[in-house]
C-alpha cells in the first residue's frame, strides 16, 4: 500500500512537472517570447504567399542577431499548383549568393532558366542558403522544408564544417550538436541557451564580421584523423538527408564544393617556435612572392632553386602555394593537385579539405544509381574537363569561395544540365533550356542584376579582406577589380548607402527622360527585396507617371505588404479616386480592411 501511495505521488508530481514546462513553452510561444523556428510562414494580408520568416536562422546562432533589416528573399505560392516544378537550395554563404543578394544567386539564375524553356507550368526554386552555416544546419532545415512540398534539393556545402555556427570549433560530439539542435526547437531552451551565450560572449564581438568571429584565431592544422571525423559527420547529414528524402520521393542533388585555388593564397601555416626561424622564413616568403610576381624568370628559377635547400618549408602552405605559382611558370605544370596541396595544409580552412571531396565522391559512388533519388556534380572534375585547372580562380571567384556574377552563371548552367537530365528533358527542351546561358550579359537583363549591385558586391569584398582573417594573411590577397563597371571610378558612390545609390540612379534617369533605365533599376530592386512594400509604392507611383494601368495593382500590393499602412493608404486612395476608380478603393476596404490607426 505504502509502495503504491508512493508510486501515485511520483506519477503526481512528474505529472505536474510536465504540466508546469508545457504550460510555460505554450505561453512563451503565445507572446512571441523566443525564436519561431518555422522557415516560411504566411503572409498575414496575401495569405496565398509563403514569405520567409526572417527571424528562424537564429536557431543556429550561438546569440541573438537582429536580421528585421534583412530583405525577405522567398516569396511563393501557398497552394502548389499541378505542373509546377520547386525545389529548394541549402547551404552556406556560397548557396546563398554573397557578397550579391540571394535573388541573383545561381539558384534565381536557375529558376530563371527553367522558367523561360516552360516545360512546368511554373517554377519556384528557392534560396535558403545562409552565412556560416553547415551540414547540421542544411540536414535540420531540410526536414523542416519538406512540409512545402519540394520536388528537388540542391545542397552545395562543405566550406563551413570547421568555422561554421555549429561545426568542429563551436564543441561537442556529433550527438552532442543534434541534441542542441534538437532543444533549441523549444522556447525555455532557447531562453537558457541565450542566458549562457551572453556570459560566455567576449565583448568586442558585436564589431567583428561573422567571418571573423567564426574564425576567433583557431588554426586548425592539417589532421588526417581530426578531417577524416570532420567528413564523416557531414557525410552523416548528407544521409540523413538523402534517405529522408528518397523515402518522400523527392530528388537530391549535391553539388562538390570547389574554391578559389589560384588567386587564393593560403590563409595561414604553421609557425616555427623559434622566433628567429619564423622571422627568416617570412623573409623568404616575401622574397620567393616577388620574384613569382615580377615574372623575372632567371630570378624565379634562383629562388625556386633556393627553396630546395629547404626540405623543412615542404609542410608551410604559403612556400606550398608559392611552389604551385613556381612551377606553372617555370615548367608550364598545368596542375591543379600543387594548389590543391597548399590549400589543405592551409591552417585556417575556411575552404573544404580534399577529404570532404573524397567522402562525397565516395558516398556518390555507393549511392548513385542504386537510389534514383540521389544525384551528384562532380564540380571540380566537371569545370577542369571543361576549362582546365585555372578557372579555379579570379575568373569565377571573388574570393575564397564565393563566386562572381559568371561564376553563378556557369554553376546555374551545370545544375540545369542535371535538373535536365533528372527530369527526362528531350534534346529540342535541353537545347532551349541551355541557350539561356548563351550571354552572361543577357541573363544579367534577365535576372535585372546591374552595375550597382556588381559594384557593391565587389566592395564587400573589399571591406572583407580587410578584417581578419584575410588582413593578417603573409601572403596578401586582393580582390580582383571590377575595371570595366562604370561606377568603380565614381567617387561619390563609395560614399553613399546602396539605398542612396539607386535613388540617385532613378531620379536622374526620370530627370533624364530615361524612362528604361528608370523601371530596369526599380525592377532590380524589386527583384532583390520582394515583399519590401516601399519598393511597390515606388513602383506605383512610376507607373502612375507613365500611366500604366499596372499602377492600381501594385498601390494595392505596397498597401497589403505594408500591414495596411495610413499612408500608403492616402497615396492609393489618391490614385483611384483621381482614376475615377472609387469602386477599386470600396472594393480593397471591404476585402482587406480600413488602414490601420
Amino acid at each position: 500500500m505504502q509502495k503504491c501511495k508512493k508510486l501515485i505521488f511520483n506519477l503526481f508530481f512528474i505529472g505536474l512537472v510536465v504540466v508546469f514546462f508545457a504550460s510555460l513553452e505554450f505561453s512563451l510561444r503565445i507572446s512571441g517570447v523566443g525564436i519561431d523556428t518555422r522557415p516560411f510562414f504566411r503572409h498575414p494580408y496575401m495569405s496565398q504567399f509563403y514569405v520567409d520568416n526572417k527571424q528562424f536562422r537564429n536557431k543556429y546562432y550561438n546569440r541573438y542577431v537582429d536580421l528585421s533589416h534583412q530583405p525577405i528573399k522567398n516569396v511563393f505560392s501557398y497552394e502548389k499548383k499541378p505542373g509546377m516544378l520547386r525545389g529548394f537550395v541549402i547551404g552556406g554563404s556560397t548557396a546563398e549568393g554573397f557578397p550579391y543578394y540571394s535573388n541573383h544567386s545561381f539558384s534565381k539564375i536557375l529558376e530563371a532558366a527553367l522558367r523561360e524553356q516552360g516545360k512546368y507550368a511554373g517554377v519556384e526554386v528557392l534560396n535558403m542558403g545562409f552565412s556560416a552555416m553547415s551540414s547540421f544546419y542544411d540536414a535540420d532545415v531540410a526536414k523542416k522544408l519538406l512540409k512545402y512540398k519540394p520536388d528537388f534539393i540542391i545542397i552545395y556545402s562543405g566550406h563551413n564544417e570547421y568555422y561554421g555556427t555549429i561545426s568542429a570549433t563551436t564543441g561537442g560530439s556529433y550527438f552532442t550538436k543534434k541534441l542542441y539542435l534538437f532543444l533549441k526547437e523549444s522556447r525555455i531552451f532557447q531562453i537558457l541557451f541565450n542566458l549562457f551565450s551572453d556570459l560566455t560572449r567576449s565583448k568586442d564581438s558585436g564589431n567583428r564580421t561573422m567571418m571573423e568571429e567564426q574564425f576567433n584565431n583557431q588554426a586548425i592544422p592539417l589532421d588526417e584523423k581530426f578531417d577524416r571525423k570532420v567528413a564523416e559527420d557531414f557525410i552523416n547529414n548528407l544521409d540523413s538527408t538523402v534517405r529522408l528524402y528518397s523515402r518522400q520521393g523527392v530528388h537530391v542533388i549535391v553539388v562538390d564544393p570547389v574554391c578559389n585555388l589560384i588567386d587564393m593564397p593560403p590563409f595561414g601555416s604553421q609557425k616555427n617556435n623559434d622566433p628567429e626561424k619564423e622571422k627568416n622564413l617570412k623573409e623568404f616568403i616575401k622574397s620567393y612572392y616577388n620574384a613569382i610576381i615580377v615574372g623575372n624568370k632567371i630570378e624565379l628559377q634562383k629562388a625556386y632553386e633556393e627553396r630546395q635547400n629547404h626540405l623543412e618549408y615542404s609542410s608551410n602552405a604559403f612556400i606550398l602555394y608559392l611552389d604551385a605559382m613556381a612551377r606553372e611558370k617555370l615548367y608550364n605544370e598545368k596542375s591543379l593537385s600543387n594548389y590543391l596541396i597548399a590549400k589543405d595544409f592551409d591552417t585556417v580552412p575556411f575552404r573544404c579539405r580534399s577529404v570532404f571531396n573524397a567522402v562525397i565522391s565516395n558516398y556518390s559512388a555507393l549511392n548513385e544509381g542504386k537510389n534514383p533519388y540521389y544525384h551528384y556534380i562532380p564540380l571540380q572534375n566537371i569545370l577542369q574537363s571543361w576549362f582546365g585547372h585555372r578557372i579555379f580562380g579570379n575568373n569565377i571567384f571573388l574570393d575564397h569561395v564565393h563566386y562572381n556574377w559568371n561564376g553563378n552563371v556557369l554553376i546555374a548552367r551545370i545544375l540545369a544540365e542535371k535538373i535536365a537530365m533528372v527530369y527526362k528533358y528531350s534534346d529540342e527542351e535541353k537545347k532551349k533550356l541551355i541557350s539561356f546561358f548563351s550571354n552572361p550579359e543577357e541573363v544579367k537583363k534577365k535576372l535585372y542584376f546591374t552595375p550597382l549591385h556588381e559594384i557593391f558586391g565587389y566592395y564587400s569584398i573589399l571591406m572583407l579582406s580587410q578584417r581578419p582573417p584575410f588582413s593578417t594573411m603573409v601572403i596578401p590577397f586582393i580582390p580582383a577589380p571590377p575595371l570595366n563597371n562604370p561606377f568603380f571610378r565614381d567617387t561619390n558612390i563609395i560614399k553613399m548607402t546602396e539605398e542612396e545609390a539607386f535613388n540617385k540612379i532613378i531620379n536622374e534617369s526620370i530627370e533624364k527622360k530615361d524612362y528604361d533605365r528608370a523601371f530596369f533599376y526599380i525592377n532590380s530592386i524589386m527583384q532583390v527585396y520582394q515583399a519590401e512594400y516601399r519598393n511597390y509604392l515606388a513602383l506605383a507611383q512610376f507607373q502612375e507617371m507613365m500611366k500604366s494601368e499596372d499602377a492600381g495593382y501594385n498601390y494595392i500590393v505596397a498597401y497589403l505588404l505594408s500591414g495596411r499602412n495610413r499612408e500608403v493608404y492616402s497615396q492609393m486612395e489618391n490614385y483611384f479616386l483621381n482614376n475615377g476608380r472609387a469602386d477599386m478603393l470600396e472594393m480593397v476596404k471591404k476585402k482587406y480592411g480600413e488602414p490601420r490607426r
